[in-house]
């Protein structure tokens, strides 16, 4: 390994996604010496493969409301909020030629649609700020002297202060190598599982065959972790969608697929309508194709026979939810650094200077932009508080 310890910089980032570009552009900002050290070949991956149908930047919410839409993580997040707002989020968009708009879902887009553009522009706006960027090149392990040593597959970096911004563990065939990094260095990290992501169900061959690509739209789904309303799409094998990916754990969720009428209403509607049980589902409780495909695929000849009994029944699927999909398909993962670990400027407790952000670390969020969002502020709390330690 050759070693290169002519430069020292102010601060190394670990990874060239949301969180590491933001850290690394208000460092640099203030005239300190930054450099983004990235594994791949070019930057930005996930960004660009969570844009790619799409870039959603951040929701419609309330600064007051905001923090408790991430759950058990709403205190250690709320800082960074405070530091970095979604309005400062869409200001610095703005500034680098990315114009939000919100959507009919109250959800922030960009008007490019995809992350490619974005990247390009803040990775040219950075250099100009004199960010150095190195490409191919994978973190094996950090040391320190009197600075940090960041030992690389090609060359030692040295660094006053290191920034990791890894992600997680989503859209991954396995494992990355980060978290043995740490856990050699007596980190506490909790096992990745997936977040945001779809659900396999309990059906039938015939029924995938049929359905696969029908959406349902206007329900609602309820789980024992609430209830949401919303669209989901029947896949080859189950569900997505956002109600799924906010409410999806393991086990029967129920779903009303009529959730804009009452048991009585729906019963008459369809004890109105003629013809048989497709067109009662179809003319009389007015389904979408994929709601009439899911009744018909979970009812029983007591259901399809009662319009009484059909209307209940409409208003409560039981679907039987088996497994999430696999870290490879997830939006998000949950799982990384114990939030214990860190202190509220996400630095790491038992090693100074070195800091965690963005979605390596134990917290979660729900689809919306909110992932980004949180990892955006977090890097800005950290790299204003290396700032300050740098004077």
């Amino acid at each position: 390994m050759t070693k290169n310890l002519s430069r020292i910089y102010d601060c190394i980032c670990i990874g060239s996604g949301p969180a590491g570009l933001m850290a690394a552009d208000i460092l640099s900002q203030r005239g300190r010496s930054v450099a983004i050290l990235e594994q791949r070949p070019s930057i930005g991956w996930k960004l660009l493969v969570a844009g790619s149908s799409g870039l959603n930047i951040s929701s419609d919410i309330s600064a007051e409301k905001l923090p408790a839409l991430y759950g058990a993580s709403s205190s250690y997040l709320a800082s960074a909020f405070e530091d970095f707002s979604i309005q400062d989020w869409l200001k610095h968009l703005e500034e680098l030629g990315e114009l939000p708009y919100l959507g009919s879902s109250g959800r922030y887009f960009i008007k490019n649609k995809t992350a490619g553009k974005l990247l390009k522009t803040w990775q040219e706006k950075l250099i100009r700020q004199d960010v150095c960027f190195f490409t191919n090149t994978q973190m094996l392990d950090f040391s320190f002297n009197s600075n940090i040593q960041i030992h690389t597959n090609n060359q030692t970096y040295v660094a006053k202060n290191l920034l990791l911004a890894t992600g997680g563990a989503s859209w991954l065939d396995e494992i990355p190598n980060w978290p043995s990094i740490l856990k050699s260095k007596k980190i506490s990290l909790q096992e990745f599982s997936s977040s945001n992501c779809g659900y396999e169900i309990k059906a039938s061959d015939e029924f995938f065959s049929k359905a696969e690509g029908i959406p349902i739209k206007g329900l609602c789904l309820k789980t024992k972790l609430g209830q949401k309303l919303g669209e989901l799409m029947i896949t080859k094998y189950g569900l997505e969608g956002t109600p799924i990916y906010t409410l999806g754990c393991t086990g029967t969720a129920f779903i009303d697929l009529k959730p804009d009428l009452s048991v009585d209403r729906l019963e008459e509607r369809i004890r109105s309508a003629r013809g048989d049980i497709h067109k009662k589902l179809k003319y009389g409780a007015k389904l979408s194709e994929g709601a009439a495909f899911l009744a018909l695929e979970m009812a029983n000849a007591d259901h399809l026979n009662d319009s009484k009994r059909l209307a209940h029944f409409l208003k409560n699927v039981p679907v039987e939810l088996l497994k999430p999909r696999p870290l490879s398909e997830a939006i998000s993962s949950r799982g990384g650094v114990a939030l214990e670990e860190t202190n509220s400027y996400y630095e790491l407790n038992k090693i100074p200077k070195v800091y965690c952000v963005g979605e390596m670390l134990a917290w979660d969020a729900p689809t919306g932009g909110f992932l980004i969002q949180a990892c955006v502020s977090m890097a800005v709390r950290a790299a204003k508080k290396i700032d300050r330690d740098l004077i």
